[in-house]
């Protein structure tokens, strides 16, 4: 496979993980995050899928069941809480890596994590670049 294949090939998964808006694209994302990062729950997946349905900013996380921090942020996300609220409620925590766990599955949810890492760590992270989280295994490429 030459660079010009793999690069099309790129874009194209690319393209495609960027239009969540239609409430199955979210729920396909749901399901691939939970394929790619190995960590299924009900409880999570439930309060993921009801933020889908209400309209709200939907998250996964990379986080299992060993990480408590990572998934009680991503439960209070779910069930209605903004980003910084969610993660202001453990100060004394790195923001950065409970954010780094955060997996957006819409539009809404890329944009208000993008805000986060601004106002909370000062970074610069795209919806571009978040939405990759979704298709990517992040987590193997960090270990």
């Amino acid at each position: 496979m030459n660079a010009i294949q793999t690069y099309r090939d790129w874009a194209k998964t690319l393209t495609v993980a960027l239009v969540p808006e239609r409430m199955a694209d979210a729920r396909r994302h749901l399901a691939d995050a939970i394929k790619i990062y190995g960590n299924d729950d009900a409880y999570d997946r439930e309060r993921t899928a009801e933020a889908i349905i209400a309209g709200r900013a939907a998250f996964w996380t990379m986080a299992t069941y060993h990480d408590q921090w990572g998934c009680n942020v991503l439960r209070r996300i779910n069930e209605g809480m903004s980003v910084v609220e969610a993660i202001a409620k453990y100060p004394k925590l790195d923001h950065g890596r409970l954010l780094g766990t955060l997996i957006p599955l819409n539009t809404k949810a890329e944009t208000e994590l993008s805000h986060a890492y601004a106002s909370q760590c000062g970074l610069i992270r795209d919806e571009f670049e978040l939405a990759r989280r979704r298709v990517t295994n992040c987590k193997a490429r960090a270990a």
